[in-house]
């Protein structure tokens, strides 16, 4: 092989992955995590929402998008009243909150927020006005 090849070979296979790895470790600080305008108003107005069907369980600034936990009281046993209650709820959520913020409802079969009591999940996209719902065998 001649010098003019071996440089160029020399500089790409030490000097791109140098570069990747400066850029991955080294690249400078992580973006803060953006805060949610008039969180405490609607924190306070979403914890206001239970009722007899379900129950807030907390209210979470995620950084632009507010996550709700719920507890459903008497949890529907069909699927498909499970999507309509879930999105009913993301529903009453958005009526407080409007379309500007991002919002995301986890439904919970008990009171104790653990991923194995995930019963169904709603969220809205601000950004592009998407409502999407997930079952928890849809996360996995």
């Amino acid at each position: 092989m001649s010098a003019k090849a071996f440089v160029p070979i020399l500089i790409l296979g030490i000097g791109l992955p140098a570069f990747i790895f400066y850029s991955v470790f080294f690249g400078g600080p992580s973006p803060e995590m953006r805060t949610t305008a008039n969180f405490k108003n609607y924190q306070e107005s979403i914890s206001d929402l239970n009722n007899q069907r379900y129950e807030v369980l907390g209210v979470v600034d995620e950084g632009g998008s507010i996550r709700i936990n719920v507890w459903f009281r008497e949890p529907a046993a069909d699927p498909v009243e499970t999507r309509i209650q879930t999105l009913n709820t993301l529903y009453d959520v958005q009526s407080i909150v409007g379309p500007e913020v991002s919002v995301i409802v986890w439904i919970y079969s008990s009171p104790a927020v653990e991923r194995s009591m995930l019963r169904s999940l709603a969220f809205y996209q601000a950004q592009t006005g998407r409502t999407v719902y997930r079952h928890p065998d849809d996360l996995r």
